[in-house]
């Protein structure tokens, strides 16, 4: 039971993509972090964990329709690969009014070759090397970061954890708001 549950608030991350009224809107970047956390707070209480969030109390635009999905999905990793600690979330604007995102937690950290494999998306069916599950999240992770313009670092050591830092251009240089500007524009 505990298992469907977690996956359940995957699976509810990643259809937030669906969702049409999120593309392209102003977050408080605080309030948005804090509500991902909040979301997966439960699941990381039962598994003994505290979860985190930190960002500045700044508005900016986010495409949240494919946002969310990617920290969801990526949290919900770090909680079910950690056994004792913590998992934190943070969030910053970037010099260029970009964002740069981090997913972190104190577990063992990721093998190397599971870490390079991640990294540079060479696995199979979007799954890792040595990694459980259907491969559907971190396939669509990376998808969604696609359509973002996003790029993915994965830095993790025996000692610390694993640390997963995503850094984004501003909202109106992707695809989906230059989509999102041409339709408006050719409306009567």
């Amino acid at each position: 039971a505990q298992l469907l549950e977690e996956r359940l608030h995957e699976v509810l991350g990643l259809t937030a993509g669906n969702n049409p009224d999120s593309i392209g809107s102003e977050q408080d970047l605080n309030e948005y972090l804090d509500g991902i956390a909040e979301l997966l707070r439960p699941v990381a209480a039962r598994r003994g964990l505290a979860i985190h969030a930190e960002a500045p109390a700044e508005r900016v635009m986010l495409d949240t329709g494919l946002l969310t999905p990617v920290l969801v999905n990526l949290a919900a990793n770090a909680i079910a690969a950690t056994h004792q600690g913590m998992v934190r979330l943070s969030a910053q604007v970037t010099e260029n009014d970009g964002t740069s995102w981090t997913v972190a937690d104190s577990g063992s950290g990721l093998p190397a070759a599971v870490a390079a494999a991640f990294a540079s998306a060479e696995y199979h069916d979007g799954t890792a090397p040595g990694m459980s599950g259907l491969g559907l999240g971190l396939t669509l992770v990376l998808a969604n970061l696609q359509a973002l313009g996003g790029r993915l670092r994965v830095v993790s050591t025996s000692s610390t954890g694993t640390e997963l830092q995503i850094t984004l251009p501003p909202c109106r240089q992707t695809g989906v708001w230059r989509r999102v500007r041409t339709s408006s524009v050719n409306q009567p």
